[in-house]
């Protein structure tokens, strides 16, 4: 009888501090942790169960990529935080998130042991202008569907012996307004400060990266439109940190006599 009066009573503490947690303060301690590590989230709640969280209302600013552009928002209503408690007391972090934005699903779990550690993420039906930083990047109006599945095991924990698959599709894709200025990454010369372009459909972009010994190589990763054919080959030379990785990418383009004529710059530019 004793034994189950303090079980009865420990049962309604840990009730009692589980429904008086301060959940706004936890979520601002979330988002000021993110800032320390360079990102820009702001949380407005949290709820807290014995195996993970749920965060709410949760807003992911982008820094401009180019000046005069306006600071992006990225909101999610609702991101799920699993995490396996028993592997956690064995030394192993093994954690799932979930969230959704409109239509769109992203899956990703992550798993970390002494030996190894691995990585899968599954996007389906993400608008192209919601991939973060993308937009930014580029300048120019995007259209389509993304979608990413990565499959990927570390050996002792390092990219450089990675393993596994990084497919990317982009469905219905197309890019340019003919007034807004489009920007490459890392372009130079006359494509340093941007260029007008008219919408150009990039038809269905599919490619999958075999990674094998940390190093990812280009497979099929290809697409074909009425305005351009676009061919990727090369691959990607992964290190540890991740930041360190080498991109070793060749990218074949074909301009359409079309498509030219659309635009006097870019046939400019092309020939």
């Amino acid at each position: 009888g004793a034994a189950g009066w303090v079980a009865f009573f420990l049962a309604v503490f840990f009730v009692f501090v589980w429904v008086s947690l301060p959940t706004r303060a936890i979520a601002w301690r979330i988002g000021q942790a993110a800032r320390d590590a360079g990102y820009i989230v702001e949380i407005e709640d949290v709820s807290i169960s014995p195996f993970g969280a749920s965060l709410y209302n949760v807003t992911w600013t982008f820094q401009p990529s180019h000046s005069g552009q306006i600071p992006r928002k990225l909101a999610l209503a609702q991101v799920d935080v699993d995490v396996s408690l028993l592997k956690l007391l064995w030394g192993t972090y093994d954690i799932e998130i979930d969230t959704a934005i409109d239509d769109a699903t992203i899956h990703a779990a992550y798993m970390r042991s002494d030996s190894e550690s691995s990585v899968q993420i599954k996007v389906e039906s993400l608008a192209l202008y919601d991939v973060p930083k993308l937009q930014q990047a580029v300048n120019a109006p995007l259209v389509g569907l993304f979608g990413l599945h990565v499959d990927m095991t570390m050996p002792e924990n390092q990219f450089s012996k990675a393993t596994g698959s990084i497919s990317i599709e982009c469905s219905g894709c197309k890019i340019g307004d003919g007034e807004t200025l489009l920007f490459l990454p890392g372009a130079s010369g006359i494509m340093a400060k941007g260029m007008t372009l008219p919408e150009i459909d990039l038809g269905t972009l599919t490619g999958t990266l075999v990674v094998a010994d940390g190093k990812a190589t280009a497979e099929k990763f290809e697409t074909s439109s009425d305005d351009i054919t676009l061919k990727i080959t090369g691959g990607l030379n992964l290190a540890d940190p991740f930041s360190k990785s080498e991109f070793a990418f060749d990218l074949k383009l074909l301009l359409t006599p079309a498509l030219q004529e659309r635009s006097e710059p870019l046939k400019l530019m092309y020939q």
